[in-house]
């Protein structure tokens, strides 16, 4: 059961280890790392860099602003920021506030799943989305403006938010890649040590279960064990893009081996 569910936690991790290797000599660090909801966007480290530098910890994890997607524009956040308002969950209608913020101000709250890199609608996980330089470009500026002092373990956040995926399909397993190498470029151009990626599944798409992958028609026929070698296969083609963008990469996973 648990090699059905747990189809390729490992895939990721092992496979920039394969591909890109560790370093000769180097140690295991020692290092804790403030992420998700306690995560700045680039703006407001840009803001308050000085102050954030007084957590007792090593690194932060950095948001991207989910609006510096261009595919999206001013009308398609507004509707967001009606639904957040409407929506009776106390605990989504703070969404409201951060869409309604002004950019240049950043905020603390775009963890979760709702920033650019990790939500369904911009993630690079998302086939329908394509990363460009410009894409990240207003995240490069606000990091290369304010070089951080005392974090020396700072990451981008990434993850796994969005449709179904298609591990047979080439286009779209193509399209991942090179939305993670934009990603992998932003962290290498802004002098971060890598990604956070996370694993995690939430809402209806489904990555990483091979009985929910069987169900909804999308492994072309094939069973566990060729399902198994795709992934590797993909493991290694995901790897690659990364690490041809970003060499020394580290790529941060979470649950690593515990899901």
């Amino acid at each position: 059961m648990n090699s059905r569910i747990a189809l390729i936690t490992i895939l990721l991790s092992s496979s920039l280890m394969v591909v890109c290797g560790p370093a000769e000599g180097t140690e295991k660090p020692n290092v804790v790392i403030s992420l998700s909801h306690t995560s700045p966007d680039t703006a407001y480290w840009r803001r308050y860099a000085e102050w954030l530098e007084l957590r007792p910890v090593d690194g932060v994890v950095f948001q991207i602003d989910a609006r510096d997607a261009e595919w999206n524009d001013e009308a398609y956040w507004k509707g967001r920021s009606e639904w957040a308002r409407s929506y009776e969950d106390e605990d989504l209608s703070y969404l409201a506030e951060i869409y309604e913020r002004p950019r240049e101000k950043g905020s603390l709250s775009w963890g979760g799943g709702i920033g650019l890199a990790s939500s369904w609608a911009t993630g690079p996980w998302n086939r329908a989305n394509k990363w460009t330089d410009k894409t990240i470009a207003k995240a490069l500026a606000d990091l290369r403006a304010t070089r951080p002092k005392r974090f020396k373990w700072n990451l981008v956040s990434g993850g796994c938010m969005g449709p179904t995926t298609e591990w047979f399909n080439d286009g779209e397993w193509a399209q991942r890649c090179h939305n993670f190498a934009m990603l992998a470029r932003l962290a290498r151009q802004a002098g971060l040590k890598g990604i956070l990626f996370d694993d995690e599944e939430y809402g209806a798409g489904c990555v990483w279960n091979y009985e929910t992958l069987k169900n909804r028609n999308v492994l072309q026929g094939k069973n566990l064990a060729e399902t198994q070698a795709k992934a590797r296969q993909r493991g290694r083609e995901f790897a690659r893009a990364i690490c041809k963008e970003f060499p020394e990469i580290v790529l941060w996973t979470l649950h690593g081996y515990s899901t």
